[in-house]
């Protein structure tokens, strides 16, 4: 064998016991919340996503816009709230109005569901640069492995700063305030990235959520689109079937990968160690 394979055999071999040492080290915070006496808080992520910077120069003009955003869930429960992100906007990010609902199909909401979204009991929110804000609780059935529709209306001049792309997920945007249609069909267009969205909890006391914290291999890279083939949505089927995960009420998969992102340095997304607190320790129960 060549000195050369050896190195390079070498440095994969390194990188991936780096990689799993420090999985290991994320991992020991929620070992306890195997634990049915650890302390847990009631709200548990069902969803979330690993927000990076857009593309300077690339971000997409949302003025007037709404978003519809399609996510899928994890772990049920009888309320929810949202957790909007303005981490990498320079200008303070006005939302006019949101709503969340179960999806029914394309960018149809099952309209029963349809509940609108208060931020301290106001309908409209100002979330300053760099800042994330949670919505008020909404009364909502929310079953596991379900889609949910989280729609956002932007009515001031507003360029999407902050998002999550390549979500291997169709969303869909339209002109005006359509936060509350049943159906944005013919009015709408596609969507590839979640922007501003960046978590959905549940109030399931009792329950806990594992995070899957990764590069593209996680974060889902050409898996089949809108099919929920990540490999952190197996494990969410997989736990939610499972007896002894009932038990220990370990339920909720939140996937926080970004492609191509790196431990110790920036590439796309900020590096894994920077973004410990706000993409692992920040997510709920």
């Amino acid at each position: 064998m060549s000195f050369f394979r050896l190195s390079l055999n070498f440095r994969v071999h390194l990188r991936n016991v780096v990689a799993g040492c420090f999985a290991l080290l994320l991992a020991a915070p929620f070992c306890a919340a195997a634990n049915p006496s650890a302390r847990r808080s009631p709200w548990v992520a069902t969803w979330g996503a690993a927000m990076v910077a857009t593309a300077s120069g690339s971000e997409p003009d949302i003025s007037g816009k709404t978003l519809r955003l399609i996510v899928h869930t994890s772990v049920s429960g009888q309320q929810a709230r949202v957790w909007l992100s303005n981490r990498f906007g320079s200008e303070p990010l006005h939302i006019g109005a949101a709503h969340v609902a179960l999806s029914a199909s394309g960018s149809a909401i099952q309209q029963s569901s349809d509940r609108t979204l208060t931020f301290n009991h106001m309908g409209s929110v100002v979330i300053p640069p760099g800042a994330a804000i949670v919505s008020d609780p909404v009364t909502l059935n929310i079953p596991a492995l379900s889609d949910l529709a989280v729609s956002i209306y932007f009515p001031d001049h507003t360029l999407a700063t902050t998002e999550h792309s390549s979500a291997q997920q169709i969303s869909y945007a339209a002109t005006g305030d359509v936060v509350g249609a049943a159906d944005l069909t013919g009015k709408s267009w596609e969507e590839r990235s979640w922007y501003v969205l960046s978590g959905v909890d549940v109030y399931a006391p009792g329950d806990s959520a594992v995070i899957a914290f990764g590069d593209s291999i996680t974060d889902g890279a050409y898996a089949t689109e809108n099919e929920n083939h990540r490999w952190p949505d197996y494990l969410a089927a997989r736990l939610a079937s499972d007896a002894g995960a009932q038990k220990a009420g370990v339920l909720g998969v939140v996937n926080v990968g970004i492609g191509g992102n790196r431990v110790l340095l920036d590439g796309y997304g900020p590096n894994a160690v920077s973004r410990v607190d706000w993409d692992v320790l920040a997510r709920s129960g």
